[in-house]
């Protein structure tokens, strides 16, 4: 899938995320939230919609990090609220690459509540494996996409500057 604006902009040196953009596909029966741009308190409501659509829908959910610059801990912590009232209805796997993220996630979300993949199709593979060992269908490929953006609300770094 591929995000046709990710609204990044290159100033002094520093990948700046303009707006926040979701992504969403099925493969193999695990629905992907795919997730671009940076996660912080400027998208935090705009990143609580899309957990709350993407958990009401899914069997088998994989969380893409692999294109967020930035997390912050309350973005952090209201995906790890989020996984927590699933209470295991589903199967849930996150795919973080990049340091600053995977550093955020390991302090505020244990290992053993949301487990973690190198990319999104390793986890996918990951939970397709577990849906069909509990019975689960998963033999639908890519079956649906969507990509959405959302703008950033103004902020006091909204221009892209950092202090």
């Amino acid at each position: 899938m591929a995000f046709t604006d990710c609204g990044l902009a290159r100033r002094d040196d520093l990948l700046c995320a303009r707006e926040l953009q979701f992504g969403s596909y099925t493969r193999d029966g695990v629905d992907v939230l795919a997730v671009a741009g940076e996660l912080d308190l400027a998208t935090y409501g705009a990143w609580s919609a899309a957990l709350t659509n993407a958990f009401s829908a899914a069997r088998a959910l994989v969380v893409d990090f692999t294109r967020v610059g930035f997390c912050d801990v309350a973005c952090a912590e209201l995906l790890r609220t989020t996984v927590q009232r699933q209470d295991h209805r589903l199967g849930i796997a996150v795919a973080a690459v990049t340091r600053p993220v995977a550093r955020v996630l390991d302090i505020v979300i244990p290992a053993g509540i949301l487990p973690r993949s190198r990319s999104a199709t390793e986890a996918v593979v990951m939970l397709a494996g577990d849906s069909r060992a509990s019975g689960r269908s998963a033999g639908q490929s890519a079956n649906r996409a969507t990509v959405f953006a959302v703008k950033s609300l103004p902020g006091p770094f909204s221009d892209g500057r950092r202090p």
